[in-house]
């Protein structure tokens, strides 16, 4: 299997697995942060609030961000409980499917999950 193929294989099963409740982070200027996707944006700026408080010009210009995890919500719920005991299986292939999915996909290629 080549590296594309092993890919859009990937891609298939986070759609089909948890295309549902995982949602893609997007920049839209002045409506997402440039560095995290948050939406706690303030009028004027690039950058959320938390961003520019806690971290301010000395980090990252984006971070890599891959999904958005919201508490109280089945996206949220992965994002915590794949590191509780016991080891929940799926929720690790799930979180491993989507790094693989970030780490080989070009900069300039958007990959939609839903």
């Amino acid at each position: 299997m080549t590296n594309r193929a092993a890919l859009r294989a990937i891609k298939r099963s986070l759609i089909e697995n948890a295309g549902g409740y995982l949602r893609n982070t997007i920049h839209i200027p002045g409506d997402t942060c440039s560095r995290c996707r948050g939406t706690q944006m303030r009028d004027g700026f690039h950058t959320c609030y938390p961003c520019e408080q806690l971290y301010g010009p000395n980090t990252a210009d984006a971070i890599g961000s891959i999904i958005y995890g919201i508490s109280d919500a089945q996206s949220g719920k992965l994002m915590y409980q794949y590191k509780l005991p016991p080891h929940r299986q799926p929720l690790i292939r799930r979180l491993t499917s989507l790094i693989a999915v970030a780490v080989f996909v070009k900069s300039n290629e958007t990959v939609l999950i839903s």
